[in-house]
């Protein structure tokens, strides 16, 4: 899979000033699967990064993944490794890093996992990185057809890293299809810990219609999301912005803020995309973010 992406930052307002960027990369991505025997299998992923900003031959190559998955009996299945995997609607946890995951169940599904994990707020001065420590639980429940269910419980270990909070996280969404092309999900999360603006909970709700489809040209499909959530509710949060841009007043004081995004497929295995986000600091919003995100994805 291959794609190419642009990142128009916009203005990040910050009490210091503002700060404005634009970036071009091209990413590949190679993913590898292999059956060991007919109960466990090999999967991994290889990245490579080029940046287009410069006329220098920048790139890196970085194994991103690589993970063992097999059933352990009982209809109980473990992926052990480097892997990523969403929890919910990843407002409080989109998750890549080293980690052992059990998941069973067959009516009511749920997905058990202790992994020391990439995260938003887990970044340190100078060069060193100190990824969180998270335990979790998620479950997953379909009423019937339309409505469904999602709930979520984590503990996370600061590790030592005064940028990181030692608490719970609990999370529960509701989601509705009104028909095959028109959907909505809410979720609200309550951390055990307030973060530095006396916060601790929040909720995010995402109206979805239709969706790209890679093998389908002239499909379409578009979102919006609202969030409002403190600090201490996420982990690392599904939102590109926050990821990928100046952040590190919303890993204390949390965000608010929308995204809104559409994709189309051009042809057959091309599909282009791009979204728009206006984040805030969830009690200044003199402090925020924009940015459109770009991107055309080539599957093969």
């Amino acid at each position: 899979r291959a794609g190419y992406k642009v990142y128009d930052k916009g203005t990040v307002k910050r009490q210091a000033g503002e700060y404005t960027g634009y970036r071009a990369e091209g990413r590949t991505r190679l993913f590898i699967a292999g059956e060991v025997n007919p109960d466990w299998s090999y999967g991994a992923m290889i990245e490579n990064t080029q940046d287009f900003d410069t006329n220098a031959q920048d790139s890196e190559t970085k194994f991103r993944r690589a993970f063992v998955t097999g059933n352990l009996g009982s209809g109980v299945k473990m992926t052990a490794g480097r892997q990523y995997f969403k929890v919910g609607a990843g407002n409080v946890a989109d998750l890549t890093g080293d980690a052992i995951k059990f998941d069973f169940g067959k009516v009511l599904k749920a997905s058990a996992f202790y992994g020391r994990f990439d995260s938003d707020n887990g970044i340190t001065t100078g060069t060193t990185n100190k990824r969180n420590d998270v335990y979790g639980l998620g479950l997953a429940y379909d009423f019937n057809k339309n409505l469904y269910m999602n709930a979520a419980a984590f503990s996370v270990d600061d590790n030592a890293n005064a940028n990181v909070y030692d608490r719970e996280i609990y999370s529960a969404g509701l989601g509705y299809k009104f028909d095959k092309n028109t959907s909505i999900y809410g979720e609200y999360l309550k951390a055990s810990e307030d973060d530095v603006q006396g916060n601790d909970d929040g909720f995010a709700v995402t109206l979805s219609y239709k969706g790209a489809k890679a093998n389908k040209v002239n499909s379409w499909g578009m979102y919006a999301t609202y969030n409002d959530q403190a600090a201490t509710t996420m982990i690392d949060h599904a939102s590109e912005a926050i990821g990928d841009l100046e952040k590190d007043y919303f890993l204390s004081h949390g965000i608010k803020g929308y995204e809104v995004g559409v994709g189309y497929t051009l042809a057959k295995n091309i599909v282009a995309e791009v979204s728009y986000y206006d984040l805030e600091d969830k009690e200044n919003s003199d402090l925020d973010n924009t940015m459109l995100w770009s991107r055309v994805t080539f599957s093969f």
